[in-house]
Formats: structure tokens, C-alpha cells, sequence
């Protein structure tokens, strides 16, 4: 920690400079071979050189959070940019102050052209411009939410921002309009609805709707005529569907998606789910303890009383009656069809993220990184379930009343087949944040999340998902011992032979490979750590993917 790296051979070698903190830097910025600075993300660490790095010196400020990004013109002037905007320095670092930044945060980066224009960058799609040295800021339109890491200008005109999922943006007129050089979408997906096997629907950030007709093989852009967030879309046939999200906006479709009209909903705040009980009877939970109901498929909306201002996350009703809606520290419950509601009592965990019913009666939650709940009196009395400790979950979807999924940041995605006794962690192939899942069948699912995430499964989810699990009977290739502690066996027919074993984390990353050139091999894993692995065998004509338990 605290380490910065210097070479004096073009690359060929590093050599570790001392710096007397411990802390993590993020950037650094050298004015002249000699006066550089570097800053770090904990306890608002700005360290100076003036004599190329072989020495450093603590500089102070009184921002109490992370430092992200710096830029020097000259060796007084310079701009720190980081969870709370925008620092400024005239006098070498010695002091700092805080110019107006248009009210934004969380940059993350900062690049300057000349000694008066710069740029900023961050969350939430933000770019930020000054012409006065980086005394005032204006906000830029980047169109996207994305999140931009760095930022560059080759020259006054032309610049480059590069972000999360792959994201490249390019102006050529200094900042006006940014165009994206990224390949496909990165947009955020957020939920996802089939209507009939091979027809469904994904939709997300910056108003995206998409479509599918051929099970996901190929999908079309469909106009949703709004730029804002879509969070959550329900169908109650082929051709109707409703979508809600920001800023209270309602979408209708009576034409399987072919365009899509605004309904009143009578508010501004952000609607987060959306549920139909019916061709007529729907619900919308969001922001202020918001809950909407229309009677007459989507033609009028009317808020029901729910006595709390807390963001609702999600709401779910097992049939017409009985409804459930969960929030920060909230559970809310109907049995009147939304009249009334009720606040049940849960003082077990506080972030409820999502809620699934399979009954009036049993229902689950997902409260991020702490156990998922259930309930089998109708949220009278809720219970941990499973081994789902260390995953942050943000979405629980059932196929039936055995068998559920959940999923969420780092491609977390676990499923049960016991009602929740049990969950068995499933590889998704992805370290992005998986949001919601959708089958159309027992064996055909849908999941989608960020970064533009798609997945498809043909076997119910499989180990992982999406593939076969070869530590059950069905599989040709057997892996004993698991667990294991020291090495594990395969064992594989004649007609796999010979054939190539990669044995991978949770994250996806190679960390031991093997040559199978017989039926059985003993394959070494005592340096591994202990816990869960996914080997992939790779034959002539097949590849079969299973999992490793390390005592």
C-alpha cells in the first residue's frame, strides 16, 4: 500500500519509491521531471516531490473523502478531482480550496488542455468543462449514465473518455456533443419479460427497450420515445405490456412492442417495480413510499396510502388481494387489494431489495449481502435460509414453488430447488451485476444486468448456467473427491481423450490447467485456497464445465 513506482529506462525496469504512508494512491501527476504529486483514496492522502520522487511530503485539505484524479498545469496551479468534487490549489499544493463544481460529485478524473480549459469525469455519465483555470464548472451533456474513468484531449478540439463496460466516447468539438465508439450496448439492463417462448423483452438505462423473436439470438431497438431510466416491466399478454421508472413515467404497449404510449401516473417520483394481477388490476412501487393502483388496465392510476417515505424497491402480489412491498428497513403488507397497508415487523436486517410470493403465504427476500429471508406465515415471522452469506443479492425470482434463483453484483446468481432450504452457487460467466430473470419454461431462462448483459440457459440454469454439471450421474466425466483437500481425480470415457482441464474462481479467472491424456488423471490442488471451483475440460469435440469444492 501507499506504493508508487518510478523507472528510468523506458519500462524495462521499476524501482519502489518511499513515500511514509500506507494509504492507497489513485493518481499521479508529474509537473517537471522533479515536482510531482499523487493522491489516494484514503484519508484524503496528497503527497508532493520536488526532487523526482526520491522523497515525499503529506500536503492537507479538509475534504473527508476520496481523491481520484489529478492535473498540474504549472507547478503552483492544479485540480484534484473525487468523491466530493472539485479541490483547487495556486500555490503548489500548500493550500486548497473548493471551486464550484455545478453540484456534482464522484469524479473521477481530471485532464487539462492549456492553462485555462479542463475537463472532468465520473458517475453517472457526468463530464464537467472550465475555461477559467478551474475556478467555475459547467455541466456537459455526455447522453448516458455510464461511468467514465479517464478522460483525454490530443488537442484543443478532440477529446476521449473511456468508462465502465467497455464504454469509449469521442468529441471533436471541445465537449459539445460525444458520440460512442463502443462496439454494441453497454446500457444497463434492468428487467426482463417473455411473453411466449422465443418473444421477449429487456429493457433499461436511457429509455432502452429491446426486443427478441428468435430467443434471444437476435434483438431489435424498439422506440420508447423517453431517455429515462426503465426499471421494471410487467406483461399481461402477447401484446400488452407495461414499463415504469424515472420521474414517475409509465409505458404502455397494446401492440406487442411496436411502439409505446405515456400513461399519468399522477407523480414524479421514480417508480421502481411494477406487478399486474390481471388484464386490469396492476400496481407501482417507488421513491416515498409510493404505491400507485389502476383498476382499468393502466387508464388511471390513484395512490394508496402507505404512511411511510422510504424508497420502495419492490412489490409483488400473489393474487389480487394479498400484496407485499419492501423498502430500506420496510415490509409492507395488503390484503385488501392495496386499500391498506400494513408495516410488519423485521428488525432482523434493514436493506430489502427485492420480494418474491409463491403464495399468499410463502414469499422471499434479498437483502443484499446479508441472508435471504423467508416467510411461511405471510410475513408474520421471516427466517434466514441457505448459505447465501457473501453474495450481494439485489433481485429473487421463482419458477415454481421449489424452485427460485437469486442474483446480483459480480455475477452473483444461486438457485434452490427446496424452497429455499438450499443454494447452490451457478457460474454465470460474468463478473457484471445481474438484475432480473425471466423463463419461459422449466428449462429456458433469461437473465440480463449491466454493461448490456444477456444471458440465455437451455437447462434450467444448469452448473453453471447454462451448462452441464459433471459431478452428477449424467455427465461422462467424473471429479473425485469433493470435497478435496489435496487433488482430485477425473475420470473421463476413452473417446474424450485427450483433452485439455482449466480449472477456474467464481470470477472466471484461469488458475491451473492440466493435459488429460488418459482415462484417469490426478490433478494437484493443494496450492489453491479453499472454497468453490469450476473445471472445464476441453476434448476434441466437446467441452464440459464442473465443480470443485477445496477443503
Amino acid at each position: 500500500m501507499g506504493k508508487i513506482l518510478k523507472t528510468t529506462n523506458g519500462g524495462q525496469t521499476w524501482s519502489t519509491l518511499s513515500t511514509g504512508t500506507y494509504y492507497s494512491f489513485t493518481s499521479v501527476f508529474f509537473v517537471n521531471s522533479n515536482v510531482g504529486f499523487a493522491v489516494g483514496d484514503d484519508w484524503n492522502e496528497i503527497v508532493k516531490t520536488t526532487d523526482g520522487g526520491a522523497s515525499w511530503t503529506a500536503q492537507s485539505d479538509d475534504q473527508d473523502e476520496g481523491l481520484w484524479g489529478i492535473s498540474f498545469t504549472d507547478a503552483s496551479h492544479g485540480i484534484i478531482v473525487g468523491s466530493q468534487g472539485v479541490l483547487k490549489t495556486v500555490d503548489g499544493g500548500s493550500t486548497w480550496s473548493h471551486p464550484s463544481s455545478g453540484n456534482v460529485s464522484s469524479l473521477r478524473a481530471v485532464h487539462f488542455v492549456d492553462a485555462t480549459t479542463g475537463y472532468a469525469v465520473g458517475d453517472w455519465g457526468t463530464i464537467i468543462k472550465t475555461t477559467d483555470g478551474g475556478s467555475t464548472w459547467s455541466v456537459l451533456s455526455s447522453g448516458g449514465y455510464d461511468g467514465y474513468c479517464s478522460i483525454s484531449f490530443p488537442d484543443a478540439n478532440t477529446g476521449y473518455i473511456v468508462g465502465t463496460c467497455g464504454i469509449i466516447k469521442k468529441t471533436t468539438d471541445t465537449g459539445t456533443t460525444w458520440t460512442s465508439l463502443t462496439y454494441g450496448t453497454t446500457n444497463f439492463f434492468s428487467s426482463v419479460s417473455f411473453t411466449k417462448p422465443g418473444t421477449g423483452y429487456v429493457m433499461g438505462s436511457s429509455g432502452t427497450i429491446l426486443k427478441t423473436i428468435n430467443g434471444g439470438a437476435d434483438w431489435i431497438s424498439m422506440p420508447s420515445g423517453t431517455n429515462k431510466w426503465l426499471s421494471s416491466a410487467c406483461f399481461t399478454n402477447e401484446n400488452t405490456g407495461y414499463i415504469v421508472g424515472d420521474s414517475g413515467i409509465i409505458l404502455k404497449t397494446t401492440n406487442a412492442g411496436a411502439a409505446w404510449a405515456p400513461l399519468s401516473s399522477g407523480t414524479t417520483n421514480s417508480l421502481n417495480s411494477v406487478y399486474f394481477c390481471d388484464s386490469s388490476i396492476g400496481f407501482a412501487a417507488g421513491n416515498n413510499g409510493t404505491i400507485l393502483k389502476t383498476t382499468n388496465a393502466g387508464l388511471t392510476w390513484n395512490s394508496q396510502s402507505t404512511g411511510i417515505s422510504v424508497t420502495l424497491s419492490s412489490i409483488c402480489f400473489p393474487d389480487a388481494n394479498y400484496g407485499y412491498a419492501v423498502g430500506y428497513g420496510t415490509i409492507l403488507k395488503t390484503t385488501d387489494g392495496g386499500l391498506n397497508w400494513t408495516k410488519l415487523q423485521n428488525s432482523t436486517f434493514g436493506q430489502f431489495l427485492s420480494v418474491y410470493f409463491t403464495s399468499i403465504n410463502t414469499g422471499y427476500i434479498v437483502t443484499g449481502y446479508d441472508p435471504i429471508l423467508k416467510t411461511i406465515d405471510g410475513g408474520l415471522t421471516w427466517t434466514e435460509t441457505g448459505n447465501t452469506t457473501g453474495y450481494f443479492l439485489v433481485s429473487v425470482k421463482f419458477t415454481d414453488s421449489n424452485t427460485g434463483f437469486a442474483m446480483g453484483e459480480s455475477g452473483a446468481l444461486l438457485k434452490t430447488t427446496d424452497g429455499g432450504s438450499t443454494w447452490n452457487i451457478l457460474s454465470s460467466g460474468t463478473t457484471n451485476e445481474l438484475d432480473a430473470i425471466a423463463f419461459t419454461g422449466a428449462d429456458t431462462g433469461y437473465l440480463v444486468g449491466s454493461c448490456g448483459t444477456i444471458l440465455k440457459t437451455t437447462n434450467g440454469g444448469g452448473f453453471p448456467f447454462g451448462v452441464a454439471d459433471l459431478t452428477t450421474n449424467q455427465s461422462p466425466v467424473k471429479i473425485y473427491t469433493i470435497p478435496a483437500s489435496t487433488e482430485i481425480t477425473i475420470e473421463i470415457p476413452a473417446s474424450l481423450a485427450p483433452g485439455c482441464l482449466i480449472i477456474y474462481n467464481l470470477q472466471g479467472q484461469e488458475l491451473l490447467s492440466s493435459r488429460i491424456s488418459g482415462t484417469i488423471t490426478k490433478i494437484d490442488i493443494s496450492k489453491l485456497p479453499g472454497g468453490v471451483y469450476f473445471a472445464r475440460l476441453t476434448g476434441e469435440k466437446t467441452v464440459e464445465v464442473g465443480k470443485i469444492i477445496k477443503e
